[in-house]
């Protein structure tokens, strides 16, 4: 019996290195697999739920609930999922007056889920319940465009919508004006209020942005020149005070037919990510590493190859011992080690076929 009850005490660690994954796909919806963090492999990804759309996930802190995008009723959407052992169920959905959301993130209090309409150029918002119930769109912002461009800067192109670290403001790159544009939240409405913006450099582009641990800065990750803009966030005001862009590329690196996707920033605030792409050929995909400065400042210190081609999105496990980047256009999920005490990357030359890979979370 004691042999029974000890082997019984070391299953869970049988499985600590095996941690689970959800995957979003802009072709038929979510898939779950599992990454072993002893090797790097993904287990075979399973289809979960069915969606169309599914192009970005956000997952509740206490990963009770991932809410991804969707059409509903013939219109842009959101729809929330219970996270279950093995997989998700579907809790509602909720649609918006646009065209689909590119993006969706919760507030830090999880009311309130805010999401981005990319070609539709506008900011929307829904309540959400504990139980992960949404409720009915209830607010929506379109952008004037200050200075028509060329395509994609031809209009308003709002591309991410990201809680402040205090939640009293939500920060919306919109890559069709070159601006940061900032709102006053109250989640437990679901409300929205214009409350100024954050001035980017012309042509950049911004699409994603993070915070420094401290919240004292914003990385702000400009698409169109593959660079990122870091600003002075003032914490009573919301404000951001421009202080210098710095390339995801080594100095001299050809970025000719690129852009980026992602950016994150590790639990330790000392490493920030972002996912390049290669618009015209697979060769050039990466993921680079940047060391945060004393000052606040980015130093590119690395690029590896990401193994896809249109890496949409990069991923850290919550231990932040790998990198999971999702291949849009190559149809697969590739695995990157990460070196917790240095940040740099190793490509472990493991993938999974994923059609139409968007996104990746943690549950």
């Amino acid at each position: 019996m004691n042999k029974f009850l000890a082997a019984l005490a070391l299953c869970p660690l049988l499985h600590a290195d095996n941690i689970p994954v959800l995957i979003g796909s802009g072709s038929n919806g979510i898939y779950r697999s599992d990454l072993n963090r002893e090797t790097g492999e993904l287990s075979e990804a399973r289809h979960v739920g069915k969606v169309g759309g599914a192009g970005f996930l956000a997952l509740r802190p206490d990963n009770k609930v991932v809410v991804s995008t969707t059409g509903v009723d013939g219109k842009g959407g959101v729809v929330s999922w219970k996270v279950t052992a093995d997989g998700i169920e579907k809790i509602n959905g909720a649609n918006y007056d646009g065209k689909g959301l590119c993006q969706v993130a919760f507030d830090r209090t999880n009311q309130m889920v805010m999401g981005a309409d990319y070609g539709g150029g506008k900011l929307a918002a829904w309540t959400i319940a504990p139980d992960g119930t949404l409720g009915k769109n209830s607010a929506l912002f379109a952008h004037e465009v200050i200075d028509k461009r060329e395509r994609p800067q031809d209009q308003s192109r709002v591309h991410a919508a990201w809680p402040g670290p205090d939640n009293k403001f939500a920060y919306v790159p919109d890559l069709g004006i070159d601006r940061v544009k900032i709102y006053a939240m109250e989640p437990a409405a679901g409300k929205l209020t214009p409350a100024g913006e954050g001035v980017c450099p012309p042509g950049s582009g911004p699409r994603h942005m993070k915070f420094s641990k401290d919240g004292n800065f914003a990385y702000v990750l400009n698409e169109l020149t593959l660079s990122v803009t870091i600003y002075k966030r003032d914490a009573k005001t919301g404000a951001l005070n421009e202080l210098e862009t710095v390339s995801t590329l080594k100095e001299g690196a050809n970025k000719e037919d690129m852009s980026c996707s992602e950016i994150i920033v590790s639990k330790n605030g000392k490493y920030v990510y972002t996912g390049n792409r290669d618009l015209k050929s697979t060769d050039r995909d990466s993921v680079s590493l940047l060391a945060v400065q004393e000052n606040g400042s980015l130093k590119h210190v690395q690029s590896v190859p990401s193994g896809v081609w249109i890496a949409r999105n990069i991923a850290l496990t919550p231990e932040n011992d790998f990198i999971l980047v999702s291949g849009q256009r190559s149809n697969q999920v590739t695995t990157i080690k990460v070196d917790t005490k240095t940040g740099k990357m190793t490509p472990t030359g493991k993938s999974i076929p994923v059609k139409a890979a968007m996104c990746v979370v943690f549950p």
